[in-house]
């Protein structure tokens, strides 16, 4: 073989071995399945939405305390049976009023 061609033969060789690791991608990508959807990336402070059928699950099976963040006359009006007034300006204050091991839906935020 000549020389010349030593480095036109590199190149293919290459470009040939890239396609066939990029085919071996591919198909590692299609034979794993569909991808899990990430969680939604909440910004700092930001609390994760609750579906309202989620939300009426939990409160039927009382596994979520309901937590009404309008101020008391608000609440007084009307407020989901159960549920706690802590009006949003005070949260952070009266966090040590809550099981932090239970789950909590605010509502009217």
């Amino acid at each position: 073989m000549p020389a010349t061609n030593r480095p036109r033969q590199l190149a293919l060789l290459l470009m040939v071995a890239g396609i066939a690791l990029l085919a071996a991608m591919v198909l590692l990508l299609i034979s794993s399945g569909p991808a899990e959807t990430p969680a939604a990336v909440l910004a700092p402070g930001e609390a994760a939405r609750v579906e309202l059928a989620e939300a009426k699950t939990a409160y039927d099976t009382g596994s979520a305390l309901f937590i009404d963040v309008r101020d008391a006359d608000a609440y007084a009006v009307g407020h989901v049976p159960g549920a706690l007034n802590i009006p949003l300006a005070e949260i952070a204050a009266r966090l040590v009023e809550l099981d932090p091991a239970a789950p909590v839906i605010t509502y009217c935020t």
